[in-house]
């Protein structure tokens, strides 16, 4: 406390020094006012007595100067010198010559006047004299020396006072001191005396309450710091807490295990030890800046699943997944240190390198199937291009016998006619050679002639218009030749070849066809998807004893024709809605059905006519077949065996199914 007392930083010495200094310049500027006022006194003093000595010399000596008398002169200045202020007096005439002196001139406090002589507005000579103010300063030093001791008195009282005021404020602020200091050294209860009503008062209780504000964060801080080492210890993952030169400060047992060492090995390492190896993935070797946590440091931010592989001296190989985070004081830029966590991934990683070939594996596998795939589906594709062309050779050997049918009776009712003509032309040919012809006979005979010709030629005719529509229905169909037609005349022509099955149904089909539709494109897939769609509905729809409508309507719809299959049949459930078009979706299955006539429907819409297919329906209401088939066909024409894929080449503006 004494050193303290005495040190240049001593706040008890600033104090005292301080009310020193403050005493010191008040006591100065008291003895420069006092000074002042006592030479104002003086020269005001002075200035009064050389005014009314002006007045008393001007008035007594100017006469003696007139007459010039000199004894009177000397006699005069003597008598004033002894029996006034005056220190010396000396005349002069007008020429400068002394007329009388009197006292001595020499004296310091003398100070010195002069005066004109004048009397009458004549001047007659000048009068020196000096005024002695000894006496005066004399009493001003006196009175100084006295005020001089009253401020030192007044300094030494201060001074004392200032002693015991910064005795009193420095012990309560050295009570403080210690308390800090016992706080900053962890006794955080540390108390101080709060009396009082002054600052250091209102700082000692400051001082209270933060002692305890910081006993209870620093209680939460333990208390989180122990949380937080028990939550460090029970991780599976090893973590470890370096400086920011990349020494090992801590670490937890996790990771202990993990490389294989104890705590005091681990110490301040900041590279791993010898015998150890840490490579990449690639098989580079690991050196220290590749190393998270100096790479953390280095990058000042957060490293990632850094995998890289420990090999232990005892050859144990293990992989590590590993994060670094560097580490700061908040507001602050500086890094004092990088956490890494540590997490074994060996079993991941032996994981992925087995799925890697299992993978591989079965990426030779998939190839190998994919290729026999591809096979069976050429296969399944040559298939389908067979069986379409079967069927059209099946729907062309129905078109012939049932045109053949229907040939029956026109050329049977020819032949039939023909041979009675014959026969009456015989008959004729008698009577006219016999010559028992009648005119009467004969015109009956000629009748008859005609009738039977006329029924002959209807009945070829008729034989005819049947195989003019078979050849075209038949001819379109097998050759798929691109040509201007007219909707209405394909739909009579397919009716005609259609009619010896149609008449055996119970159910009816009407026809709504806008004349003038006239198509630049393929008859032959349009007349085999009319045909498959009729055929669909005599099988689906209406069954073999079901009655019923199917109504065809056609209308133009811009560029395009609108082609409108609508029947009354039982309808299809919306499962088999979403499916109808699916290749080899049946639900005839064993019965007949092989379930490509609604994919070939499709096929054909889409690829060869390039239009579009829609199907609604509902069961026991019916089905609505919605076919939009441009006017004029694209110009190009892809092969059956392209379009044998089926429903995945379906326009995308188009649903398959509602």
């Amino acid at each position: 406390m004494r050193l303290k007392f005495l040190s240049v930083s001593s706040l008890r010495l600033k104090i005292i020094l301080s009310g020193l200094a403050v005493f010191a310049v008040a006591g100065a500027s008291m003895l420069l006012a006092v000074d002042f006022v006592l030479q104002s006194a003086s020269d005001q003093e002075t200035q009064r007595a050389v005014s009314i000595n002006q007045a008393l010399l001007s008035s007594a000596l100017t006469p003696l100067v007139a007459v010039a008398d000199v004894g009177a002169l000397q006699e005069l200045a003597t008598d004033l010198v002894q029996r006034s202020n005056l220190a010396w007096v000396s005349v002069q005439d007008e020429q400068g010559i002394r007329l009388a002196e009197a006292g001595s001139p020499s004296l310091s406090s003398v100070s010195v006047h002069e005066i004109p002589l004048v009397l009458a507005e004549h001047t007659y000579g000048r009068a020196r004299f000096g005024i002695d103010h000894g006496a005066f300063d004399l009493a001003s030093k006196k009175a100084l020396a006295r005020l001089v001791a009253v401020i030192v008195a007044l300094l030494a009282v201060g001074a004392i006072t200032q002693v015991l005021i910064a005795s009193r404020i420095t012990r309560r602020l050295v009570v403080l001191r210690d308390a800090a200091q016992a706080v900053a050294q962890g006794q955080w209860q540390t108390q101080v005396d709060t009396a009082g009503t002054d600052e250091i008062a209102d700082v000692a209780k400051a001082f209270s309450l933060m002692g305890a504000a910081i006993a209870l964060r620093m209680e939460a801080v333990l208390e989180a710091q122990s949380r937080l080492q028990r939550v460090v210890e029970s991780l599976s993952e090893g973590v470890l807490f370096h400086d920011a030169a990349g020494n090992l400060l801590e670490c937890n047992d996790a990771a202990t295990q993990l490389l294989g060492l104890d705590r005091t090995q681990m110490q301040r390492q900041s590279a791993p030890p010898a015998g150890w190896k840490m490579v990449h993935p690639n098989g580079a070797e690991v050196t220290r800046d590749d190393l998270p946590n100096h790479r953390a440091l280095a990058q000042r931010a957060m490293v990632v699943r850094q995998i890289m592989k420990l090999a232990l001296p005892d050859g144990t190989e293990r992989w590590l997944s590993a994060n670094a985070t560097p580490l700061s004081q908040p507001g602050q830029d500086a890094l004092y240190g990088a956490v890494t966590s540590l997490t074994d991934v060996t079993d991941h990683v032996l994981a992925q390198e087995r799925a890697r070939h299992s993978q591989m594996e079965l990426e030779r596998k998939v190839a190998q199937r994919t290729q026999h795939l591809q096979d069976a589906l050429a296969r399944l594709q040559l298939l389908q291009v067979e069986l379409v062309e079967a069927q059209k050779l099946a729907s062309l050997g129905s078109m012939v016998a049932g045109i053949s049918h229907e040939l029956n009776t026109p050329i049977g009712v020819a032949v039939t006619c023909a041979s009675s003509l014959r026969d009456l032309m015989a008959h004729t040919s008698k009577m006219v050679a016999s010559g028992a012809v009648s005119r009467s006979s004969m015109q009956h005979s000629i009748t008859t002639a005609q009738e039977m010709a006329d029924l002959v030629l209807k009945s070829a005719e008729k034989a005819a218009a049947l195989i003019t529509s078979f050849k075209r229905v038949a001819v379109d169909d097998v050759s798929e030749q691109r040509r201007s037609f007219e909707l209405a005349g394909l739909v009579d022509d397919l009716l005609l070849t259609l009619k010896h099955i149609l008449k055996e149904c119970r159910w009816s089909l009407e026809t709504d066809v806008e004349p003038g539709l006239v198509f630049d494109s393929f008859p032959g897939p349009l007349d085999q998807v009319l045909t498959n769609l009729i055929q669909n509905a005599q099988f689906h729809a209406f069954g073999s004893h079901s009655q019923g409508t199917l109504r065809i309507e056609a209308r133009r719809v811009r560029e395009s024709a609108e082609i409108v299959l609508r029947d009354d049949g039982v309808g299809m459930p919306a499962d088999v809605v979403q499916r109808v078009f699916e290749p080899f979706f049946t639900t005839r299955l064993g019965q007949g059905g092989s379930g490509l006539g609604l994919s070939i429907v499709r096929t054909l819409v889409t690829k060869k006519l390039g239009g579009t297919i829609r199907v609604d329906s509902e069961p026991g209401v019916g089905t609505t077949f919605t076919l939009l088939i441009p006017l004029v066909a694209p110009q190009f024409e892809a092969s059956m065996s392209a379009d044998a894929g089926g429903g995945s080449d379906i326009p995308l503006n188009q649903p398959e199914s509602p």
